[in-house]
Protein backbone atom coordinates (compact mmCIF):
# COMPACT_ATOMS: atom_id res chain seq x y z
CA UNK A 1 0.00 0.00 0.00
CA UNK A 2 1.49 3.39 -0.27
CA UNK A 3 0.29 6.99 0.86
CA UNK A 4 0.72 10.21 -1.40
CA UNK A 5 2.42 12.36 0.26
CA UNK A 6 1.63 15.50 -1.39
CA UNK A 7 4.57 15.36 -3.60
CA UNK A 8 5.20 12.93 -7.36
CA UNK A 9 7.41 10.32 -5.57
CA UNK A 10 4.46 7.92 -2.91
CA UNK A 11 6.00 6.40 0.23
CA UNK A 12 5.38 2.51 1.27
CA UNK A 13 2.28 2.85 3.95
CA UNK A 14 4.24 1.29 7.36
CA UNK A 15 2.86 1.09 10.69
CA UNK A 16 4.60 3.83 11.60
CA UNK A 17 3.27 6.35 9.76
CA UNK A 18 -0.04 5.01 10.71
CA UNK A 19 0.75 5.97 14.16
CA UNK A 20 1.77 8.94 13.99
CA UNK A 21 -0.43 10.48 11.26
CA UNK A 22 -3.47 10.25 14.51
CA UNK A 23 -0.74 11.65 17.48
CA UNK A 24 0.18 14.50 15.19
CA UNK A 25 -3.65 15.42 15.26
CA UNK A 26 -3.81 15.12 18.55
CA UNK A 27 -1.00 16.86 19.69
CA UNK A 28 -0.96 19.84 17.30
CA UNK A 29 -4.79 20.45 17.54
CA UNK A 30 -6.32 20.30 21.17
CA UNK A 31 -9.89 20.36 20.09
CA UNK A 32 -9.52 17.30 18.28
CA UNK A 33 -7.67 15.63 20.87
CA UNK A 34 -10.21 16.66 23.02
CA UNK A 35 -12.89 15.17 20.89
CA UNK A 36 -11.70 11.84 21.35
CA UNK A 37 -10.70 12.46 25.22
CA UNK A 38 -14.56 13.21 25.31
CA UNK A 39 -15.37 10.16 23.64
CA UNK A 40 -13.96 7.53 26.06
CA UNK A 41 -15.19 7.60 29.81
CA UNK A 42 -11.86 4.93 30.24
CA UNK A 43 -9.12 4.24 28.40
CA UNK A 44 -7.88 0.89 29.54
CA UNK A 45 -4.28 -0.97 28.58
CA UNK A 46 -3.93 -5.04 29.59
CA UNK A 47 -0.02 -6.11 29.30
CA UNK A 48 0.68 -2.32 29.68
CA UNK A 49 4.81 -3.61 30.83
CA UNK A 50 4.84 -4.00 26.73
CA UNK A 51 4.28 -0.75 25.59
CA UNK A 52 6.16 0.98 23.64
CA UNK A 53 6.98 4.89 23.61
CA UNK A 54 4.49 5.72 20.30
CA UNK A 55 1.71 3.67 22.03
CA UNK A 56 2.90 5.11 25.44
CA UNK A 57 2.12 8.97 23.44
CA UNK A 58 -1.05 7.76 22.04
CA UNK A 59 -2.08 6.58 25.54
CA UNK A 60 -1.17 10.48 27.11
CA UNK A 61 -3.21 12.08 24.09
CA UNK A 62 -6.36 10.41 25.05
CA UNK A 63 -6.73 10.18 28.21
CA UNK A 64 -8.10 13.04 30.33
CA UNK A 65 -5.37 12.28 32.98
CA UNK A 66 -7.20 10.41 35.35
CA UNK A 67 -9.22 7.87 33.34
CA UNK A 68 -6.33 5.31 32.33
CA UNK A 69 -6.31 1.98 33.47
CA UNK A 70 -3.21 -0.45 33.34
CA UNK A 71 -2.95 -3.86 33.75
CA UNK A 72 0.75 -5.33 33.34
CA UNK A 73 3.08 -7.46 35.17
CA UNK A 74 7.13 -6.58 34.57
CA UNK A 75 8.15 -9.89 34.91
CA UNK A 76 5.93 -11.48 31.94
CA UNK A 77 7.88 -8.79 29.18
CA UNK A 78 7.64 -9.91 25.98
CA UNK A 79 7.85 -7.96 23.51
CA UNK A 80 11.06 -5.78 22.97
CA UNK A 81 11.78 -7.14 19.80
CA UNK A 82 8.59 -4.91 19.00
CA UNK A 83 10.36 -2.09 20.92
CA UNK A 84 8.24 -2.29 23.78
CA UNK A 85 10.26 -0.60 26.77
CA UNK A 86 9.39 -2.13 30.13
CA UNK A 87 10.96 0.51 31.76
CA UNK A 88 7.62 2.53 30.71
CA UNK A 89 5.64 0.61 33.05
CA UNK A 90 8.36 0.47 35.69
CA UNK A 91 8.50 4.01 35.26
CA UNK A 92 4.99 4.69 36.41
CA UNK A 93 5.78 5.67 40.57
CA UNK A 94 2.89 3.65 41.95
CA UNK A 95 3.58 4.86 45.11
CA UNK A 96 1.89 8.05 44.31
CA UNK A 97 -1.10 6.01 43.30
CA UNK A 98 -1.47 4.37 46.76
CA UNK A 99 -1.05 7.30 48.38
CA UNK A 100 -2.91 9.88 46.68
CA UNK A 101 -6.61 9.01 45.16
CA UNK A 102 -6.44 12.23 42.90
CA UNK A 103 -3.40 10.53 41.13
CA UNK A 104 -5.50 7.27 40.87
CA UNK A 105 -5.88 4.00 42.93
CA UNK A 106 -3.39 0.85 42.78
CA UNK A 107 -5.16 -2.54 42.74
CA UNK A 108 -2.28 -5.12 43.52
CA UNK A 109 -3.47 -8.02 42.17
CA UNK A 110 -1.31 -10.50 44.13
CA UNK A 111 -3.01 -9.28 47.47
CA UNK A 112 -6.14 -9.79 45.60
CA UNK A 113 -6.17 -13.05 43.72
CA UNK A 114 -5.64 -16.70 45.29
CA UNK A 115 -2.17 -17.47 44.31
CA UNK A 116 -2.68 -19.78 41.66
CA UNK A 117 -6.13 -17.66 40.08
CA UNK A 118 -5.19 -18.74 36.49
CA UNK A 119 -5.38 -22.69 36.91
CA UNK A 120 -8.79 -22.58 38.91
Amino acid sequence: MLIDNGSAKKMPLNLRILVTIPLRYWKNYPQVRQEYQERFHEVMVDEYQDTNHIQERMLELLSNGYNRFMVGDIKQSIYRFRQADPQIFNEKNFIDFAQDDKEGQLILLKEKLPERFRGS
